[in-house]
């Protein structure tokens, strides 16, 4: 499930549960809304992601590329989604927050 927030002007795409095959066209639908609607930073907040797959980590890759620089990836610090970031490298294309007030605020 996929909701859009805001946080001080900065569209947050907060993800709650899997992001996969099935699930990635949404995916790619509320970010690709959010970069219509924003010149500045996007904020895609996995911390509550439970599953994320090869599939995410391309729309990942591909939203970096439409947007170089204003793509910035909530990720908690420990547990699977971290996991699938530092495997898949993610974090050296991304910028990688751990928190959305670390992503809003400081980055």
């Amino acid at each position: 499930m996929y909701s859009l927030e805001d946080r001080n002007g900065t569209p947050i795409v907060r993800v709650r549960g899997e992001i996969d095959m099935t699930s990635a066209a949404d995916f790619r639908s509320a970010i690709a809304n959010t970069i219509e609607r924003t010149k500045g930073r996007i904020v895609v907040a996995l911390d509550e992601c439970t599953y994320f797959d090869s599939t995410a980590v391309g729309i990942l890759v591909g939203t970096q590329k439409k947007i170089p620089g204003r793509l910035v990836v909530v990720v908690p610090e420990h547990g699977v989604v971290r996991k699938i970031i530092d495997i898949s490298g993610l974090g050296r294309i991304v910028t990688v927050a751990h928190s959305i007030d670390e992503a809003v605020t400081e980055i």
